[in-house]
C-alpha cells in the first residue's frame, strides 16, 4: 500500500533560470595566464636580441635567462603538466609547476609529535621554511661555502598541499650537499593502493651538487640517482637511535623503475615502501620536540610592539608572493612612467601656450591634461589597493590595463633593430610584465577566490 507524497505548506518554490556567464573567473584567469606567458616570452626575446653585442650588452642575456627559466619554462610546464599528468596519487610527488618529482620511499604510522621527536632524536635537523630571506642566506652559504644546517628545500606538492616539515643532515658543513627528507600528512580516510592505513608519506632524497635543472635551467640542487640509499639511511639513523621503533615495508609497493625527477636529475628505486609504526613505540623516554631554527627568534610575549609588528608581518605573509610582488612590480612602473612622462607634458604644455596664444585658454588646456592624468594615477591606486585587499573585479581590470600598456609595445620590439631599445623603456616595460605575471599566478587566483568566499559568508 502506497503512502501517499507529503503535503508542503506555504507557496511553490520559484525556479530561476540558470545565467551563464560567457566568462567566469576561472575563464579570465586562464586568459591572462597565456597573455602573461606570452609577455614574458615576448620579453626574453626582446632582452635576447638586444644582448647579442659586447659588454655591457650582455647583461641583457642574464635577464632572457632569468625570465625564460624562473618564469616562461614553468609556466610552460604548468600547462603541460595539467594535460598530461594524471590528477590521482601515483608513489611521486609533484613539483609546483606540475612535474613528477621525486618518489614517495617511506611512510608513518604516528602523530606529528612522534615524527619530530623521533627525527630530532636522529640527529635530523628541521628545514627551515622557505622564503626570501632563507633563500638569500642558502645563496650565500653556497656561494661562501658556508654552513647553514637548517637551509630550506623547494616545495614539492602531495594531495595537492606542500610538505608540511622537512628533516636534513648537511653534509661535512657543505651547503651544496645534504640528506633530506620531505614529510606529507595523509588526507583523512585515505589508504595506500591495496587498503593499508599510514599517517604519513614522505620522499628521501640526497642533494650531491648544485646545477642547474634540465627542463627550466633554474639553479638547483642535483640528486642522486639511487633513492633508495636514502631511503635506508633514514632508516638506519632512526633505528640506530630509537632501537624501539618497528618497522613494516611493503614489498613491491611500486613497480622498481628508472626515471628522472622535476629537476631531470636520474632517480632509481625498487619500489618497496618502509612504514615506520612511531604510535606502537614508546617515546617517552626521548626529549621533547622543537620547532625549526626559524622560530628560535620569536618574541616575547610581554613586547607589544614587536608582537603587534609581527602579526602584521604574518598577515602580510598569508597573501600570495606573486600577489604583493606583482603589484609592486606595477606601482613602480607607474612611477617610471611617470617620470618619464613629465617632461613630455611639460613640453606641450609650454608648446600649447604659444600656439594659443592665449594664456586663459593655455592654462585651462593645461588644467585639463593634469587633471586627467591624476584621475588616471587615482583610478590605478584604487586597484591596487582593492586587489591587494583580494577583490578579483579589481584584479582582473588592472590586468586588462596592463595588458593593454604592454602588448603592443612588446610586438613592436621584437621588430626593432637590436640594440635600439633604451634601458629606461626596458625597464619600465619589465616592471608591468612580471606585474602581470605575479598577479595571473593559480596561487594568487586561488587566493582571491577563497577571499570572495570569505566575504561571502560574513554577508551571510
Amino acid at each position: 500500500m502506497s503512502s501517499s507524497p507529503p503535503v508542503r505548506d506555504g507557496p511553490a518554490p520559484v525556479l530561476r533560470p540558470v545565467q551563464r556567464r560567457l566568462l567566469t573567473s576561472h575563464s579570465l584567469d586562464l586568459v591572462f595566464f597565456g597573455i602573461a606567458l606570452v609577455c614574458v616570452t615576448l620579453l626574453a626575446l626582446a632582452l635576447a636580441r638586444q644582448g647579442w653585442r659586447l659588454a655591457p650588452q650582455l647583461i641583457y642575456l642574464v635577464g632572457f635567462w632569468l625570465l625564460t627559466s624562473y618564469l616562461a619554462l614553468p609556466r610552460v610546464h604548468r600547462i603541460l603538466t595539467a594535460i598530461y599528468v594524471p590528477d590521482y596519487f601515483i608513489g611521486r610527488a609533484r613539483t609546483t609547476d606540475g612535474m613528477l618529482g621525486d618518489p614517495i620511499n617511506l611512510a608513518a604510522r604516528g602523530s606529528e609529535n612522534d615524527v619530530h621527536r623521533v627525527m630530532q632524536a636522529a640527529s635530523w635537523t628541521r628545514a627551515d621554511p622557505l622564503r626570501l630571506d632563507t633563500s638569500v642566506r642558502i645563496v650565500h652559504a653556497a656561494l661562501a661555502r658556508r654552513s647553514y644546517p637548517a637551509a630550506p628545500v623547494s616545495t614539492l606538492m602531495l594531495f595537492g598541499r606542500p610538505q608540511a616539515f622537512t628533516y636534513e643532515q648537511q653534509v661535512a658543513g657543505n651547503p651544496s650537499r645534504r640528506h633530506h627528507i620531505r614529510f606529507w600528512p595523509v588526507p583523512d580516510g585515505w589508504l595506500l593502493p591495496g587498503g593499508t592505513p599510514v599517517d604519513w608519506l614522505a620522499a628521501g632524497t640526497y642533494d650531491r651538487a648544485v646545477g642547474l635543472s634540465l627542463f627550466t635551467g633554474q639553479v638547483t640542487h642535483k640528486v642522486a640517482a639511487d633513492t633508495d640509499v636514502e631511503r635506508d639511511h633514514v632508516l638506519s639513523t632512526v633505528r640506530r637511535t630509537v632501537p624501539a621503533v618497528g618497522v613494516t615495508t611493503l614489498k613491491r609497493f611500486s613497480t622498481g623503475y628508472h626515471s628522472r625527477n622535476g629537476g631531470g636529475d636520474a632517480i632509481t628505486t625498487d619500489g618497496s615502501l618502509p612504514i615506520l609504526e612511531l604510535e606502537e613505540t614508546d617515546l617517552d623516554d626521548l626529549p621533547a620536540s622543537v620547532g625549526p631554527s626559524a622560530d628560535a627568534g620569536a618574541p616575547a610575549p610581554d613586547d607589544d610592539l614587536v608582537v603587534a609588528t609581527t602579526k602584521a608581518a604574518q598577515r602580510a605573509a598569508a597573501r600570495p608572493i606573486g600577489l604583493v610582488g606583482g603589484l609592486l612590480a606595477i606601482a613602480v612602473g607607474i612611477a617610471l612612467d611617470t617620470v618619464s612622462y613629465l617632461p613630455h607634458i611639460s613640453r606641450l604644455a609650454a608648446l600649447t601656450s604659444t600656439e594659443l596664444n592665449d594664456l586663459h585658454a593655455a592654462g585651462r588646456l593645461d588644467g585639463v591634461i593634469w587633471g586627467v592624468l591624476t584621475a588616471v594615477y587615482l583610478v590605478l591606486a584604487a586597484l591596487i589597493a582593492l586587489t591587494f585587499r583580494g577583490i578579483g573585479q579589481s584584479r582582473f581590470t588592472l590586468m586588462g590595463a596592463v595588458c593593454l600598456q604592454v602588448m603592443g609595445q612588446l610586438w613592436q620590439w621584437i621588430a626593432l633593430p637590436p640594440g635600439s631599445l633604451s634601458f629606461p623603456a626596458l625597464l619600465t616595460t619589465s616592471m608591468y610584465v612580471l606585474g602581470l605575471y605575479g598577479l595571473s599566478s593559480l596561487a594568487v587566483a586561488q587566493w582571491c577566490q577563497e577571499r570572495g568566499k570569505d566575504r561571502r559568508r560574513r554577508r551571510t
